[in-house]
Protein backbone atom coordinates (compact mmCIF):
# COMPACT_ATOMS: atom_id res chain seq x y z
CA UNK A 1 0.00 0.00 0.00
CA UNK A 2 1.09 3.72 -0.54
CA UNK A 3 0.73 6.26 1.60
CA UNK A 4 0.71 10.28 0.24
CA UNK A 5 2.45 12.58 2.55
CA UNK A 6 1.19 16.35 2.62
CA UNK A 7 2.93 19.18 4.24
CA UNK A 8 0.94 22.57 5.61
CA UNK A 9 -1.32 23.26 3.06
CA UNK A 10 -2.80 26.76 4.69
CA UNK A 11 -5.93 27.27 2.76
CA UNK A 12 -6.39 30.74 2.38
CA UNK A 13 -8.38 32.65 4.62
CA UNK A 14 -10.17 35.09 2.30
CA UNK A 15 -8.57 35.11 -1.21
CA UNK A 16 -10.94 32.26 -2.44
CA UNK A 17 -9.35 32.62 -6.09
CA UNK A 18 -6.26 31.22 -4.41
CA UNK A 19 -7.92 29.23 -2.37
CA UNK A 20 -8.76 27.31 -5.23
CA UNK A 21 -5.92 26.85 -6.69
CA UNK A 22 -4.58 25.28 -3.43
CA UNK A 23 -7.46 22.96 -3.16
CA UNK A 24 -7.17 21.95 -7.51
CA UNK A 25 -3.38 21.21 -6.07
CA UNK A 26 -4.10 19.13 -3.52
CA UNK A 27 -7.15 17.05 -5.52
CA UNK A 28 -4.28 16.81 -8.77
CA UNK A 29 -2.41 14.88 -6.07
CA UNK A 30 -5.31 12.88 -4.62
CA UNK A 31 -5.12 11.35 -8.54
CA UNK A 32 -1.98 10.03 -7.79
CA UNK A 33 -1.61 5.97 -7.64
CA UNK A 34 -1.75 5.94 -3.82
CA UNK A 35 -4.17 4.04 -1.25
CA UNK A 36 -4.19 6.84 1.37
CA UNK A 37 -3.54 10.09 2.10
CA UNK A 38 -1.88 11.84 5.62
CA UNK A 39 -2.30 16.19 5.99
CA UNK A 40 0.58 17.09 8.37
CA UNK A 41 -1.21 19.76 9.71
CA UNK A 42 -2.25 23.46 9.34
CA UNK A 43 -4.89 22.75 6.98
CA UNK A 44 -6.30 25.91 7.22
CA UNK A 45 -4.28 29.16 7.65
CA UNK A 46 -6.03 30.98 10.38
CA UNK A 47 -7.18 29.23 13.68
CA UNK A 48 -10.89 30.89 13.21
CA UNK A 49 -11.43 30.68 9.67
CA UNK A 50 -14.19 32.33 7.94
CA UNK A 51 -17.31 30.55 7.16
CA UNK A 52 -16.97 30.63 3.56
CA UNK A 53 -12.93 29.33 3.99
CA UNK A 54 -14.58 26.52 5.90
CA UNK A 55 -17.53 25.34 3.53
CA UNK A 56 -14.75 25.63 0.52
CA UNK A 57 -12.50 23.06 2.08
CA UNK A 58 -15.30 20.84 4.05
CA UNK A 59 -16.58 20.66 0.61
CA UNK A 60 -13.34 19.37 -0.75
CA UNK A 61 -12.90 16.47 2.00
CA UNK A 62 -16.61 15.40 1.74
CA UNK A 63 -15.80 14.60 -1.84
CA UNK A 64 -12.80 12.86 -1.47
CA UNK A 65 -12.61 8.91 -2.08
CA UNK A 66 -9.08 7.94 -0.49
CA UNK A 67 -8.88 7.05 3.14
CA UNK A 68 -7.21 10.39 4.66
CA UNK A 69 -5.58 11.68 8.07
CA UNK A 70 -5.20 14.83 9.06
CA UNK A 71 -3.26 15.94 12.16
CA UNK A 72 -4.11 18.66 13.93
CA UNK A 73 -1.62 22.17 13.53
CA UNK A 74 -1.36 25.46 15.06
CA UNK A 75 -3.17 27.09 13.09
CA UNK A 76 -6.34 24.20 13.65
CA UNK A 77 -6.28 24.61 16.60
CA UNK A 78 -8.63 27.03 18.31
CA UNK A 79 -6.41 28.26 21.12
CA UNK A 80 -2.85 27.28 22.56
CA UNK A 81 -4.10 25.48 25.25
CA UNK A 82 -3.55 22.06 23.82
CA UNK A 83 -7.11 21.25 24.58
CA UNK A 84 -8.20 19.94 21.48
CA UNK A 85 -10.56 21.64 20.22
CA UNK A 86 -9.85 21.98 16.29
CA UNK A 87 -12.51 23.18 13.20
CA UNK A 88 -11.31 19.92 12.00
CA UNK A 89 -13.43 18.27 13.47
CA UNK A 90 -15.53 19.67 10.74
CA UNK A 91 -14.26 17.77 8.33
CA UNK A 92 -14.39 14.57 9.51
CA UNK A 93 -16.29 11.59 7.38
CA UNK A 94 -16.51 7.73 7.30
CA UNK A 95 -12.93 8.22 4.66
CA UNK A 96 -11.55 11.37 6.64
CA UNK A 97 -10.06 10.98 10.40
CA UNK A 98 -8.94 14.14 12.60
CA UNK A 99 -5.70 13.26 14.49
CA UNK A 100 -6.33 15.44 17.53
CA UNK A 101 -4.41 13.41 20.24
CA UNK A 102 -1.28 10.97 19.61
CA UNK A 103 -2.54 8.24 17.61
CA UNK A 104 -1.13 4.97 17.05
CA UNK A 105 -2.29 3.38 13.52
CA UNK A 106 -1.50 -0.47 12.74
CA UNK A 107 -0.24 -1.64 9.46
CA UNK A 108 -3.13 -3.57 8.18
CA UNK A 109 -5.34 -0.03 7.51
CA UNK A 110 -2.35 1.78 6.19
CA UNK A 111 0.21 -0.48 4.84
CA UNK A 112 2.99 0.51 7.69
CA UNK A 113 3.16 1.44 11.58
CA UNK A 114 2.48 5.10 11.85
CA UNK A 115 2.74 7.24 14.89
CA UNK A 116 0.59 10.74 14.57
CA UNK A 117 1.68 13.01 17.12
CA UNK A 118 -0.04 16.81 16.13
CA UNK A 119 0.84 20.08 17.57
CA UNK A 120 1.15 20.63 21.38
CA UNK A 121 2.35 23.72 22.91
CA UNK A 122 4.21 21.55 25.39
CA UNK A 123 7.19 20.50 23.75
CA UNK A 124 7.46 17.95 26.94
CA UNK A 125 4.45 16.22 25.80
CA UNK A 126 5.99 15.66 22.37
CA UNK A 127 8.89 14.41 23.68
CA UNK A 128 7.39 11.89 25.95
CA UNK A 129 5.32 10.51 22.98
CA UNK A 130 8.32 10.60 20.81
CA UNK A 131 9.62 8.16 23.87
CA UNK A 132 6.56 6.44 23.23
CA UNK A 133 6.31 5.80 19.56
CA UNK A 134 6.43 1.95 18.77
CA UNK A 135 9.56 0.90 17.67
CA UNK A 136 9.10 -0.05 14.35
CA UNK A 137 6.78 3.01 13.56
CA UNK A 138 7.30 6.12 10.96
CA UNK A 139 6.34 8.91 13.11
CA UNK A 140 4.45 12.01 11.70
CA UNK A 141 4.16 15.33 12.97
CA UNK A 142 3.72 19.23 13.33
CA UNK A 143 6.23 20.39 15.22
CA UNK A 144 10.02 21.61 14.98
CA UNK A 145 13.08 20.33 16.66
CA UNK A 146 16.34 22.51 18.03
CA UNK A 147 18.39 23.41 14.58
CA UNK A 148 15.12 23.80 12.39
CA UNK A 149 13.80 27.49 11.44
CA UNK A 150 9.96 28.49 11.71
CA UNK A 151 8.39 30.35 9.12
CA UNK A 152 9.41 33.96 10.29
CA UNK A 153 13.34 32.45 10.43
CA UNK A 154 13.25 31.99 13.77
CA UNK A 155 14.83 28.68 15.68
CA UNK A 156 12.28 28.75 18.73
CA UNK A 157 12.22 25.09 19.32
CA UNK A 158 13.98 23.66 22.18
CA UNK A 159 13.73 19.54 21.22
CA UNK A 160 17.04 18.25 20.47
CA UNK A 161 16.82 15.89 17.20
CA UNK A 162 18.43 12.84 19.32
CA UNK A 163 15.25 13.00 20.50
CA UNK A 164 14.26 11.14 17.31
CA UNK A 165 14.79 7.94 17.15
CA UNK A 166 11.75 6.62 14.74
CA UNK A 167 11.81 7.48 11.04
CA UNK A 168 9.94 10.55 11.41
CA UNK A 169 8.26 12.74 8.96
CA UNK A 170 7.55 16.62 9.62
CA UNK A 171 5.05 19.12 8.88
CA UNK A 172 4.92 22.62 10.74
CA UNK A 173 8.36 23.88 9.16
CA UNK A 174 7.63 25.05 5.47
CA UNK A 175 11.08 24.54 3.92
CA UNK A 176 12.29 20.59 2.91
CA UNK A 177 14.76 19.49 4.65
CA UNK A 178 16.49 16.28 6.53
CA UNK A 179 18.81 15.42 9.32
CA UNK A 180 19.50 12.57 10.21
CA UNK A 181 15.94 10.22 10.08
CA UNK A 182 13.93 13.28 9.88
CA UNK A 183 11.99 14.93 6.98
CA UNK A 184 10.92 17.87 6.68
CA UNK A 185 8.29 17.69 4.09
CA UNK A 186 7.72 21.49 3.44
CA UNK A 187 4.97 23.13 1.94
CA UNK A 188 3.19 21.32 -1.06
CA UNK A 189 3.44 25.13 -2.80
CA UNK A 190 4.67 28.63 -1.44
CA UNK A 191 2.54 30.32 0.86
CA UNK A 192 4.24 33.43 1.26
CA UNK A 193 7.84 34.75 -0.12
CA UNK A 194 9.21 33.47 2.89
CA UNK A 195 8.73 29.75 1.62
CA UNK A 196 9.60 30.10 -1.31
CA UNK A 197 11.60 27.36 -3.14
CA UNK A 198 11.21 23.89 -4.89
CA UNK A 199 8.01 22.12 -3.25
CA UNK A 200 7.74 18.01 -2.42
CA UNK A 201 5.18 15.86 -1.87
CA UNK A 202 6.18 12.50 -0.39
CA UNK A 203 4.87 8.70 -0.67
CA UNK A 204 5.61 6.09 1.92
CA UNK A 205 5.43 2.30 1.38
CA UNK A 206 6.77 -0.90 2.79
CA UNK A 207 7.62 1.70 5.58
CA UNK A 208 9.98 3.87 3.38
CA UNK A 209 9.73 7.52 2.20
CA UNK A 210 10.27 9.18 -1.10
CA UNK A 211 9.82 12.45 -1.75
CA UNK A 212 9.33 14.49 -5.22
CA UNK A 213 9.37 17.78 -6.18
CA UNK A 214 6.05 19.19 -7.26
CA UNK A 215 5.66 22.22 -9.64
CA UNK A 216 2.39 23.05 -9.39
CA UNK A 217 0.09 25.45 -7.45
CA UNK A 218 0.29 29.32 -6.39
CA UNK A 219 4.14 30.00 -6.57
CA UNK A 220 5.63 33.59 -4.61
CA UNK A 221 8.55 34.98 -7.41
CA UNK A 222 10.87 37.46 -6.24
CA UNK A 223 12.18 39.51 -9.08
CA UNK A 224 13.90 43.12 -10.46
CA UNK A 225 13.17 44.78 -13.55
CA UNK A 226 16.28 42.70 -15.73
CA UNK A 227 14.59 39.70 -14.87
CA UNK A 228 10.78 40.18 -15.25
CA UNK A 229 10.80 37.61 -18.20
CA UNK A 230 10.92 34.62 -15.93
CA UNK A 231 7.54 35.04 -15.37
CA UNK A 232 6.62 33.36 -18.29
CA UNK A 233 7.79 30.32 -17.41
CA UNK A 234 4.91 29.99 -14.73
CA UNK A 235 1.62 31.40 -16.75
CA UNK A 236 -0.37 28.32 -15.81
CA UNK A 237 0.23 28.75 -11.98
CA UNK A 238 -1.45 31.66 -9.95
CA UNK A 239 1.58 34.29 -8.97
CA UNK A 240 2.31 36.25 -6.52
CA UNK A 241 5.25 38.99 -7.92
CA UNK A 242 7.28 40.59 -5.79
CA UNK A 243 9.34 43.65 -7.82
CA UNK A 244 12.47 45.04 -5.81
CA UNK A 245 13.04 48.59 -7.60
CA UNK A 246 16.48 50.68 -7.42
CA UNK A 247 17.61 53.88 -8.32
CA UNK A 248 18.00 52.74 -11.86
CA UNK A 249 14.17 52.05 -11.98
CA UNK A 250 13.22 55.46 -13.86
CA UNK A 251 9.90 55.19 -15.22
CA UNK A 252 8.86 52.60 -14.04
CA UNK A 253 4.78 51.72 -14.42
CA UNK A 254 2.76 49.17 -12.66
CA UNK A 255 -0.01 49.87 -14.85
CA UNK A 256 2.65 48.74 -18.39
CA UNK A 257 3.15 45.94 -15.93
CA UNK A 258 -0.15 44.56 -15.83
CA UNK A 259 -0.69 45.11 -19.01
CA UNK A 260 2.46 43.31 -19.97
CA UNK A 261 1.80 40.25 -17.55
CA UNK A 262 -1.76 39.82 -17.13
CA UNK A 263 -1.65 36.42 -16.25
CA UNK A 264 0.07 37.56 -12.64
CA UNK A 265 -2.65 37.79 -9.80
CA UNK A 266 -1.31 39.54 -7.21
CA UNK A 267 1.62 42.21 -7.20
CA UNK A 268 4.22 43.19 -4.94
CA UNK A 269 6.44 46.49 -5.20
CA UNK A 270 9.55 47.14 -2.85
CA UNK A 271 12.87 49.33 -3.31
CA UNK A 272 16.05 48.05 -2.62
CA UNK A 273 17.85 50.09 -0.12
CA UNK A 274 20.63 52.19 -1.72
CA UNK A 275 23.97 53.19 -0.35
CA UNK A 276 27.81 53.99 -1.44
CA UNK A 277 29.91 51.29 -1.04
CA UNK A 278 32.43 53.51 0.53
CA UNK A 279 29.87 54.33 3.33
CA UNK A 280 29.01 50.93 3.87
CA UNK A 281 33.19 50.04 4.50
CA UNK A 282 32.92 53.78 7.20
CA UNK A 283 29.85 52.05 8.77
CA UNK A 284 30.81 50.92 12.78
CA UNK A 285 27.44 49.16 14.05
CA UNK A 286 28.78 50.43 17.66
CA UNK A 287 29.04 54.70 16.67
CA UNK A 288 25.69 55.81 17.48
CA UNK A 289 24.85 58.19 14.22
CA UNK A 290 22.26 60.13 15.52
CA UNK A 291 20.39 60.49 19.07
CA UNK A 292 17.08 62.48 19.73
CA UNK A 293 17.23 64.99 22.33
CA UNK A 294 15.25 67.08 24.40
CA UNK A 295 15.81 69.67 22.27
CA UNK A 296 15.35 68.44 19.19
CA UNK A 297 11.65 67.26 20.68
CA UNK A 298 11.23 70.97 21.79
CA UNK A 299 12.11 72.37 18.44
CA UNK A 300 9.89 69.60 16.95
CA UNK A 301 6.98 70.28 19.03
CA UNK A 302 7.07 74.32 18.45
CA UNK A 303 7.00 74.33 14.85
CA UNK A 304 4.54 71.47 14.62
CA UNK A 305 1.15 72.15 13.32
CA UNK A 306 -1.17 70.84 15.59
CA UNK A 307 -4.67 71.56 17.42
CA UNK A 308 -3.46 69.57 20.23
CA UNK A 309 -2.03 71.89 23.37
CA UNK A 310 1.91 72.11 22.69
CA UNK A 311 2.43 72.83 26.32
CA UNK A 312 0.15 69.40 27.24
CA UNK A 313 2.60 67.86 25.06
CA UNK A 314 5.67 69.00 26.64
CA UNK A 315 4.14 67.86 29.22
CA UNK A 316 3.55 64.21 28.52
CA UNK A 317 6.39 63.73 27.15
CA UNK A 318 8.24 64.62 30.51
CA UNK A 319 6.19 62.28 32.30
CA UNK A 320 6.96 59.47 29.79
CA UNK A 321 10.85 60.57 29.77
CA UNK A 322 10.26 60.15 33.67
CA UNK A 323 8.94 57.26 34.15
CA UNK A 324 11.85 55.63 31.68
Amino acid sequence: MKTLVIGDTHFHNSNRELRHEQLKTIKGLYDLDIDNIIFLGDVFDKRNPSPECVLDVKRFFDSVYKRTYILRGNHDSATKSDDGITILSVLNTSRVSIIKETTHISAPSLGHDAWMIPHYENEEKIKSDLEDAPKDAMVYGHFGFDGSLNNAGDADFSLNADSFTNRTILGHIHTHSTRGNITILGTPYSTCFQDMGQKYYGVVSEGLLEVSPLDKGPIHLVLTTRNLGDLTKYKDRYIVARILLDRDDVGFSLYDLKKTYPWVKEWDIKFKPTYDEDMLSEYRSSVELFQINDQIIDDYIEQAQTNWSKKELMAVLAEIKDED
